[in-house]
């Protein structure tokens, strides 16, 4: 448990970097983070791999590389943690892959980071699976990964629970009760890329 604390303390100091407008306090708490989480990069620790991967500066600490080079860095850390099993770099992944043409993979890593209830995983596999968009289309099956994404307040998937019961779309019977409850939840949604 030690270890998720501590991945946890320095998540939250990265989180922090975002408010912090002195140069020196930044330098200091990013530098705290890199402390803690060092030893669980040696590791391969798939979180750690994943937060290093989002890091400002992230070649900071090798010889001078190329832009080609660093993002071939990322992508490699990105992989290693999404393999390992984090669900961020799971859902991470297959936008990438996706981006890429490389659907098949995409899907395949977006329905893994669904099975860990990553809300935009659920929301882009449930697409996929609803439109048959690169895998074997199944409407209910579509459906019941977007409702999931949209009972955690994933913004997209309750814009679609609202369209689909207003305009009777995907078998949803016209509903004003049910069209009221997520359009009651929207406001309080938040879009997580």
């Amino acid at each position: 448990m030690e270890i998720e604390s501590e991945i946890r303390q320095a998540e939250a100091i990265l989180d922090a970097l975002g408010w912090c407008s002195d140069e020196e306090q930044y330098d200091v708490l990013l530098s705290m983070a890199k402390a803690i989480l060092k030893p669980y990069w040696i590791k391969s620790h798939p979180r750690a791999l994943w937060l290093k991967s989002g890091m400002p500066n992230l070649a900071e600490d090798s010889l001078p590389l190329e832009d080609q080079k660093v993002d071939e860095m990322y992508e490699n850390l990105l992989r290693l943690a999404a393999e390992g099993g984090c669900p961020e770099a799971q859902y991470r992944l297959g936008c990438n892959l996706y981006d890429s043409g490389k659907v098949r993979e995409a899907i395949e890593f977006y329905f893994k980071a669904a099975q860990e209830d990553s809300a935009p995983a659920q929301w882009c596999y449930g697409l996929d699976v609803l439109h048959g968009n690169g895998i074997d289309g199944n409407e209910k099956v579509g459906l019941s990964y977007i409702r999931m994404a949209a009972e955690q307040r994933y913004e997209y998937a309750v814009e679609f629970m609202i369209d689909a019961y207003k305009n009777c779309k995907y078998g949803f019977k016209n509903n004003e009760s049910e069209q009221q409850k997520w359009q009651r939840i929207l406001p309080f949604c938040e879009y997580r890329y």
